[in-house]
């Protein structure tokens, strides 16, 4: 049923995240990230590629996403994928248990982004490329 889903090759994942219920996703580069800043319920579709897979391995490990491994990978993909769906639709205690997790989630990222200081890690940074050019300088290294 068209009604029930949308497709776009571009949407800000912000605006995306706002107004969802469920956002399914194959844990690209940065994509976890926004539903959980959202508290959106996740469900990860693998693909077999290694950074992806650890990074859905660990959500789910720690509850905050259910993983599905590829559908390459699991004959029963499809069977496990309506049944998970329906899980994430039907079942409030589920929705529930997934939000709190993600709530944690969203609550690390903000503490660990409040702590960063971009200024002094770019001085950091600054400071130590003109150590190591003073002593390539000097044959030192």
């Amino acid at each position: 049923n068209e009604s029930l889903y949308f497709f776009s090759r571009y949407l800000p994942m912000h605006f995306v995240c706002e107004r969802v219920d469920l956002m399914i996703h194959h844990c690209g580069s940065g994509t976890y990230h926004y539903p959980i800043l959202h508290n959106v319920p996740i469900i990860i579709i693998g693909t077999g590629c290694y950074d992806r897979e650890e990074v859905a391995y660990r959500l789910a490990e720690i509850e905050a996403a259910k993983y599905l491994p590829s559908p390459v990978e699991d004959p029963e993909f499809l069977a496990k994928f309506k049944k998970t769906v329906d899980l994430y639709f039907h079942d409030s205690q589920f929705i529930k248990k997934k939000k709190i997790k993600l709530d944690s989630l969203k609550t690390e990222i903000n503490k660990t982004a409040s702590d960063f200081n971009l200024k002094e890690t770019i001085e950091f940074a600054i400071r130590k490329k003109k150590t190591m050019k003073a002593y390539s300088k000097t044959g030192a290294i």
